[in-house]
């Protein structure tokens, strides 16, 4: 048999590359939340409200959050309570930062509350009778829950612990695999191809895409392993090039980019676009689905610099389509709030200046 004489070019680095992303910027938020107090899986974290710990929160809403863990015999109940009157979604993501499901009056009308028993993909443990059985994408899930105050606080805090989740056995549960560690300024280089049988391995991705990119990595990855020179060269090129374009790309190319505003573009579920998911990943982790928010965000003034926190900024909005022209309700449709923001998404969202 021939020997494979394939090389990986600077543009299948590039993809594959993009493609890892998104699964490492979602194992080092594990990492991070099982450092925090008091953590443990199975458990859930009741956030004080105005609480910012994690990426782009809104203060008008109850929080938790929680990291599920199931295995083949083990499943996990998830309680949510009977909520009227105000805005609530239980938001389940997968290990690759795929919305799974979310649990309210609109999206499961024939059972938005009550109990539910999350279970790993394929496989049968018991679960009590009246538990709505549903299949996780993998292992292990993240959990991000919110409740509207309403002008209630105290009501949306008694109702945020009304959430509960109660495992049915000690199930095993896996480590994260060991990474490099890295932050939003610099991510990584070609370490990103190491311990690559570890990652991949670690959790199930459901883009259509996920055969062809996991292959293609696996190939680039025995390539460096076996040509120190051409490792190092493209260490090179990912660090000084190819990084910095990509942080440009993500906040301003990746989504419609309007006075200097990113977004209106489809989250949550990606299909095959898994270089959105990873922007999305790195900005934003956790995102929901459009039938349930839109995102833009502003990184830029008004000199295209990135914002000073030390200035204040102003959002600028015509007189006649302020922002309450459409007052969002429990009983508005997901449609309506897409209504509400087609001006936005078309391409006109609020000018921004800055003063010091």
């Amino acid at each position: 048999m021939a020997a494979n004489t394939w090389k990986p070019s600077e543009d299948d680095v590039r993809q594959a590359y993009v493609y890892l992303l998104g699964r490492f910027l979602v194992i080092r938020q594990e990492t991070i939340d099982r450092a925090a107090d008091g953590f443990a899986y199975n458990r859930i974290t009741y956030n004080p409200l105005g609480s910012a710990d994690f990426v782009n929160p809104n203060f008008d809403v109850a929080y938790l959050e929680a990291w599920f863990a199931v295995d083949d015999a083990t499943a996990v109940l998830l309680d949510v309570p009977e909520i009227t009157g105000r805005y609530y979604t239980a938001q389940v993501l997968d290990e690759w930062g795929e919305v799974v499901f979310n649990i309210n009056d609109r999206t499961t009308p024939s059972k938005p509350y009550g109990t539910f028993a999350l279970v790993k993909p394929g496989t049968a443990p018991p679960i009590p009778d009246g538990a709505t059985r549903v299949e996780l994408h993998s292992a292990k899930a993240k959990m991000l829950a919110r409740i509207e105050l309403r002008g209630d606080p105290d009501g949306a805090i008694a109702l945020q612990h009304g959430f509960t989740a109660t495992p049915l056995g000690e199930p095993e549960v896996a480590e994260p695999p060991a990474i490099p560690h890295f932050d939003n300024a610099t991510l990584l280089g070609a370490d990103i191809f190491d311990n690559l049988d570890a990652v991949l391995a670690s959790a199930a991705d459901v883009s259509p895409a996920a055969y062809r990119m996991q292959v293609l990595a696996r190939s680039i990855a025995d390539h460096l392993a076996e040509n120190p020179d051409e490792r190092a060269r493209f260490d090179t090129y990912l660090r000084s090039t190819f990084v910095p374009e990509f942080r440009e790309f993500s906040l301003t190319k990746s989504a419609p980019y309007v006075n200097r505003w990113v977004g209106g573009k489809p989250t949550g579920n990606y299909g095959a676009d898994y270089t959105t998911r990873t922007v999305v990943d790195l900005h934003g982790i956790w995102a929901n689905t459009s039938e349930e928010v839109v995102y833009f965000v502003a990184s830029r003034g008004v000199d295209g610099a990135l914002l000073d926190g030390g200035k204040n900024h102003v959002l600028h909005f015509p007189a006649d389509d302020l922002p309450d022209s459409v007052s969002p309700s429990p009983s508005r449709s997901a449609a309506t709030y897409r209504r509400a923001s087609s001006v936005a998404a078309a391409g006109a969202p609020p000018a921004l200046t800055e003063s010091p």
